[in-house]
């Protein structure tokens, strides 16, 4: 619940009562970060590996390296390789 005005004023002349107002805005902020990371990742899951990272599955299956399918790609093993092939264990 937001503070009242009153409160507001206050916490500007009185530096506890906005480091107080400071700590509960942070502690919302967490919060909120918290739940769209959540949101995020369940999005994440339902739309499954993205295109990239089927191309890099692909080449998993057919049995090559990590670098030999990031060169194919045009890409970092350490980008997109290696995290794709999380998928394939």
């Amino acid at each position: 619940m937001a503070p009242c005005l009153h409160a507001r004023l206050h916490a500007s002349r009185n530096p506890l009562l906005a480091w107080v107002g400071w700590r509960q805005g942070i502690g919302r902020d967490r919060v909120r970060r918290k739940q769209a990371g959540a949101v995020e990742s369940l999005r994440a899951q339902r739309d499954g590996p993205s295109a990239g990272d089927q191309d890099v599955l692909r080449g998993a299956a057919a049995g090559r390296l990590n670098g030999q399918v990031a060169a194919e790609l045009g890409v970092s093993v350490t980008s997109r390789v290696a995290r794709s092939t999380s998928f394939a264990t």
